[in-house]
């Protein structure tokens, strides 16, 4: 099976799962939405992406770096058949005993920073997020050698386990009042469901792990994970520093430094912020993420690949990297531009009318898509090819830069101003890992089209604006057949790229 077939096959197994989940979930997150209200959905949302913000700690950024061994090891003609088994056996043994020698460090960070950060926050809510976010932890870990030896079916059904006993279960707690409490621990019900059959079928099946202890090679792991542990870190503070900061804006009073100090800053009473903003911009940014889905399973598939053409040489590796690119810019355009002229529609559809206030949130978050697409394959590049000291640095930057534009533009336009500064700081990031590939730079322009697909995005534009005032699903679906005639007839993707993936 060729090369671009694989990834294609291994993008539809994880895409189909979450494409079913998704479905599923704009409903789920429609109706927990409206029977919570926008304050229990904002404590919700507050306590979960604020423990998110701290698993990168435990997650110790040797997901790529494990898959990476596994993958050379496979593609070694020198090692036999037993003695690639042994190393990804191995490699799940490491990543389980890494991760359990570094989770107390995760646990007592959200614990200790918690109270002064957020307040407003009930602690039964904090450690039902933490227990959430370990066991997502630990479902992932056992994913490492079937990502490295691209079985993703596996891991499309573990992630349908996950995903539909979680909201089965979210509908029940809200069905019998059991409140945001009750939805943390539906979640972490489904992680463990996925978890314990991740267990039983599949690492009992193909990987049963080796635990060769060896401190030595732990610390090894730690020292090179960890720019990519704070890369992920970094981006999920790019992702999520938003609702934390606007749950810790919305607590401020009067006596605070940071309202002391800068004089635009209000206390959160006379801001008139408070816990339902939270809850009315997660709810736009949780449909705006659920597009992330298609990027993940896109770089989850890519990753193995990229890492075998950087050995092959410049020229392979430009290629699929720039088609890469390609690929997801032409899914992610479409995206932010049709969400932009629907938003209120989608908003509609999905929550009641007492959300209908947060489209223009919604309108403006979706933007942050297309760049996040690209954040995600540039980032999973530089992993693959030993480069991924420089991604921290760059995400770094990034957060600095959002931090201080939420500063300004929460006050300004409130919740929306967060929307305005994730979308800037995603192309600044952008810009950034360009400029970390700048020796690759023309050989992707080359790949990109650039000209190609600015013309096909012009085209949809155009579309949309002149079906302004009709039904959504007239414009999503004139949409949809305009712009893939578009892509296919100016050849953003063209017929050797479709003999390549239709290819077996």
């Amino acid at each position: 099976m060729g090369r671009a077939r694989r990834i294609l096959l291994n993008t539809l197994w994880l895409l189909f799962s979450q494409v079913l989940t998704t479905l599923a979930a704009l409903w789920v997150t429609g109706y927990v939405a409206s029977e919570l209200g926008e304050t229990g959905f904002g404590e919700l949302n507050g306590a979960d992406a604020f423990v998110m913000l701290f698993s990168p700690i435990v997650f110790a950024g040797i997901q790529v770096i494990l898959i990476r061994d596994i993958v050379k090891a496979n593609n070694s003609s020198e090692l036999s058949a037993a003695e690639k088994l042994d190393i990804a056996r191995r490699a799940l043994g490491d990543a389980i005993v890494v991760r359990l020698l570094i989770a107390p460090v995760f646990i007592g960070l959200v614990w200790v920073l918690a109270p002064a950060l957020i307040p407003q926050i009930r602690h039964v809510l904090i450690w039902l997020a933490l227990l959430n976010w370990f066991l997502n932890m630990y479902q992932q870990t056992f994913t490492i050698p079937m990502e490295a030896s691209e079985r993703m079916h596996f891991l499309a059904v573990g992630s349908l386990i996950a995903q539909f006993v979680g909201m089965a279960l979210s509908v029940v707690a809200v069905v019998f009042i059991m409140g945001p409490e009750g939805v943390l621990g539906a979640r972490s019900a489904g992680m463990a469901s996925s978890f314990f059959y991740l267990i039983s079928v599949i690492s009992l099946a193909f990987y049963r792990p080796k635990f060769d202890v060896d401190f030595k090679r732990y610390w090894r792991l730690i020292r090179q994970g960890f720019p990519l542990a704070i890369y992920y870190l970094m981006g999920l503070v790019l992702l999520e520093l938003d609702k934390t900061m606007l749950t810790y804006m919305a607590s401020l009073t009067e006596d605070d430094l940071l309202v002391r100090w800068l004089p635009w800053v209000r206390s959160g009473e006379e801001s008139g912020l408070g816990l339902d903003d939270v809850g009315l911009y997660s709810s736009a940014t949780i449909l705006a993420y659920k597009f992330e889905a298609v990027v993940i399973a896109f770089q989850t598939a890519v990753v193995p690949a990229l890492v075998a053409t950087w050995k092959e040489g410049k020229d392979a590796y430009e290629k699929l990297l720039g088609r890469s690119l390609r690929f997801v810019i032409v899914l992610g355009v479409p995206i932010a531009v049709g969400t932009d002229f629907i938003a209120r529609d989608i908003m509609g559809l999905i929550y009641e009318d007492q959300y209908l206030v947060a489209s223009r949130a919604l309108a403006i978050i979706i933007w942050f898509v297309p760049f996040q697409f690209l954040n995600r394959v540039l980032a999973s590049s530089l992993a693959a090819t030993e480069r991924e000291k420089w991604i921290p640095i760059s995400v770094a930057l990034a957060v600095i830069t959002n931090a201080l534009l939420n500063l300004v533009l929460i006050p300004l336009w409130g919740y929306e101003g967060s929307g305005v500064a994730t979308v800037i700081s995603e192309a600044l990031l952008v810009g950034m890992y360009l400029v970390i590939q700048r020796s690759h730079l023309v050989g992707l322009v080359r790949q990109l089209k650039l000209v190609r697909v600015t013309l096909v995005t012009g085209v949809l534009v155009g579309l949309c604006w002149v079906l302004q005032g009709q039904h959504f699903l007239v414009i999503i679906a004139a949409a949809v057949v305009v712009y893939g005639a578009a892509v296919l007839g100016l050849k953003c993707i063209d017929r050797e790229e479709l003999r390549a993936i239709l290819r077996r």
